[in-house]
């Protein structure tokens, strides 16, 4: 549609440019008082000739109009959709406090990124915001796992004492003897619930 619209356009134009090359020159003041009737039809003509190279300039002109026009309705729904797509995606965008939230904290990435202000602006897919807002988390998630990083390798490994371990495990041994022993004397649930069958 836009490419018939500026076809037209040309053409229309192009037409003007023909016709008004071959309109004949305005008449001499001095055929007037010699000639008046034939004055009167080359003026006559010369109107006749230029209100239609008019009628074809204003057809290119109301044709980029309709082209504009459709530019500008097709963008509309364009966003339309785009916004209806976005809000799926991420229905916090429907409330419009978090919204302005949303694009400023998008708008930012992108800068991070590389992206200028205009570009920016001028971003109408939604899949691209959605690159940009799971661009943000993983920054944010990096950013923890370096700072994270950097606290751990700055701070000395924990060891636990060999010989502590040795006596802990000794001891658990010991005591698990002692309430097999204890339950095999008593036979006593009780006693039986002290053995760890781990």
């Amino acid at each position: 549609m836009q490419n018939q619209a500026k076809i037209l356009s040309q053409s229309a134009e192009e037409l003007a440019n023909l016709i008004n090359n071959h309109i004949p020159a305005e008449p001499s003041p001095a055929l007037a008082q010699t000639d008046p009737h034939t004055y009167h039809n080359m003026v006559d003509l010369r109107k006749k000739a230029l209100a239609i190279v008019d009628s074809f300039v204003n057809v290119g002109i109301s044709t980029n109009h309709i082209d504009k026009e459709f530019e500008a309705e097709f963008l509309s729904k364009k966003l339309e959709l785009e916004n209806e797509k976005l809000g799926n995606m991420f229905p916090q965008t429907k409330d419009l406090a978090q919204r302005e939230s949303f694009f400023k904290n998008v708008f930012q990435v992108g800068k991070k990124l590389g992206f200028q202000e205009e570009e920016m602006q001028n971003i109408i897919d939604y899949r691209i915001l959605a690159l940009a807002y799971y661009a943000q988390l993983g920054l944010k998630s990096q950013k923890i796992s370096n700072d994270v990083y950097n606290k751990t390798i700055h701070k000395p490994a924990v060891t636990i004492a060999s010989k502590g371990k040795k006596y802990h495990n000794h001891h658990q041994i010991k005591s698990q003897e002692q309430a097999i022993k204890k339950f095999h004397s008593t036979g006593s649930l009780y006693d039986a619930l002290d053995i760890d069958f781990v």
